[in-house]
């Protein structure tokens, strides 16, 4: 089947209004610090990982009419990111990927790889929900560090929902491929 197009105009507005409202609170409000994730950093990550499985899990259940088990999507959910995060990234040195603390908890974890030699693939951008913003803020981050670290890229992956499009289509486009998906 070819990739399915969302046909939706997109506001770089959201971007804007969801930025300014959490670098204001990074700001006067909260203390933000990254660190590369590593073995020290486990319960942390854990936190991180739970969390965001959880409201992927909720949200998930919701728009299937409740339909599935909110615990059986969260374990699925958190199997896919740890503990292969934890114990494979370490060995690769030319992957970024950190974590975020606000006031000394764990709020989000970003991981990005190159593709080539302008370019990072994200594969990962989960945040706590609870700051609105955060994901808006954890890419403006990460294209700071992309920048500094010599690429003028970030492919952000596909999308496999409307939201996930939209969000993504907020941070601004340069070009769209819609990849194929091929069922044995």
């Amino acid at each position: 089947y070819a990739y399915l197009r969302f046909p939706t105009q997109i506001k770089m507005s959201h971007f804007r209004n969801n930025i300014r409202k959490i670098r204001k609170r990074v700001l006067f409000e909260y203390e933000v610090i990254e660190r590369n994730l590593s073995k020290k950093y486990r319960k942390e990550f854990r936190n991180i990982i739970d969390k965001w499985s959880l409201d992927i899990a909720n949200r998930t259940v919701k728009r299937l009419d409740n339909k599935n088990d909110v615990k059986k999507i969260r374990n699925w959910m958190a199997s896919v990111y740890y503990p292969f995060f934890v114990e494979e990234y370490p060995t690769k040195k030319e992957f970024i990927y950190y974590l975020t603390f606000i006031n000394e908890k764990s709020v989000a974890f970003t991981s990005a790889y190159p593709v080539s030699s302008s370019c990072l693939a994200v594969n990962a951008n989960l945040c706590d929900t609870n700051y609105q913003g955060l994901a808006q803020y954890q890419m403006f981050r990460l294209a700071i560090r992309a920048k500094v670290l010599g690429y003028r890229f970030l492919n952000l992956g596909s999308n496999d929902t409307e939201e996930q499009y939209k969000y993504k289509s907020s941070m601004g486009k340069i070009k769209e491929i819609y990849p194929y998906i091929l069922f044995y």
